[in-house]
């Protein structure tokens, strides 16, 4: 069966989709300067800082029931090095496949972090 979706509610979509984008967005670049996260490394500090924002964005977007591309481009409007951004990337996906999102639904978590 298909779906028919009349202009105006694919423009609402299209709306509700750029705000929940926007909106994980700014969660993110808030958890960044929360956490005081850095991206400007190239040794195993830009990889562990990668490690916990993908592990918080997979938990994002597991959330609001979003799928893996979203979370691509959240990264990518992020505005992040080339190299910073490549290495978030990888480590998203391999978050993302590894259920990294149930960490955040630890306690320990909640004490690390401020989210």
């Amino acid at each position: 069966m298909l779906f028919y979706q009349s202009g105006w509610e694919k423009t609402l979509t299209k709306m509700f989709n750029i705000t929940i984008m926007k909106e994980l967005k700014e969660k993110i670049e808030k958890f960044i300067v929360d956490n005081e996260l850095e991206f400007n490394d190239s040794d195993s500090g830009l990889n562990g800082n990668c490690v916990v924002l993908a592990g918080f964005l997979c938990y994002l977007l597991v959330e609001e029931e979003r799928v893996y591309s979203e979370g691509i481009g959240v990264i990518r409007s992020l505005g992040l090095g080339s190299e910073a951004e490549t290495e978030l990337e990888r480590v998203f996906e391999y978050a993302w496949h590894s259920n990294y999102e149930n960490f955040w639904e630890t306690e320990d978590a909640k004490e690390t972090y401020v989210f």
